[in-house]
Formats: C-alpha cells, sequence, structure tokens
C-alpha cells in the first residue's frame, strides 16, 4: 500500500485485526521532525492540518495515530510496526 494514493487503505490495513507486523518506509522529511531531531514539529504545515482533521489525515503519524484508534475500537489486538529509515547515499 502507498499512502499518498491510497490514504484509506493505510488506515484500514492498521485497523484490520488479522495484520500483525507493518512495515513502513519513509524518508527523512516525512518524519516532520523538529529542529531537535527527535520530537514532532508541531508548527509543521501537514502536522498542523492532522492536528485540525483528524479524521483526514495527511502524514503519515497522522495515518499511522487514525489507524490504531480505530484498531483499539474494534479489539485493540497487538501489532508490531517496524519501520526502515531512508539515508541519502553518500
Amino acid at each position: 500500500l502507498v499512502a499518498p494514493k491510497n490514504p484509506a487503505a493505510v488506515v484500514a490495513a492498521i485497523a484490520d485485526q488479522s495484520i500483525e507486523i507493518i512495515t513502513l518506509t519513509i524518508t527523512e522529511k516525512g518524519y516532520s521532525l523538529a529542529a531537535d531531531g527527535c520530537s514532532l514539529d508541531l508548527q509543521d504545515s501537514i502536522i498542523k492540518h492532522d492536528l485540525k482533521n483528524c479524521e483526514h489525515p495527511s502524514s503519515a503519524v497522522g495515518l499511522i495515530a487514525l489507524g490504531l484508534r480505530a484498531r483499539m475500537q474494534s479489539g485493540g489486538t497487538p501489532l508490531t510496526i517496524y519501520e526502515q529509515r531512508l539515508y541519502p547515499f553518500f
């Protein structure tokens, strides 16, 4: 699944109780990190959008949060989320 092409399918997959492992491939920019490199950038326009429109997120963080909320509401079976960081090659 590719989130920008079909975000609803991504949220549904996260919520699906039969799914046990989800892998993510996100570019550095997709993490929406603040300048400290550790926390979420609450000034990022996409994050601001997601906080105001939590039912229709645009960011990876927002899609994951929406999917996890749906999963919890439908029984909340355990889930492993594995992310693979993409680093530029030097």
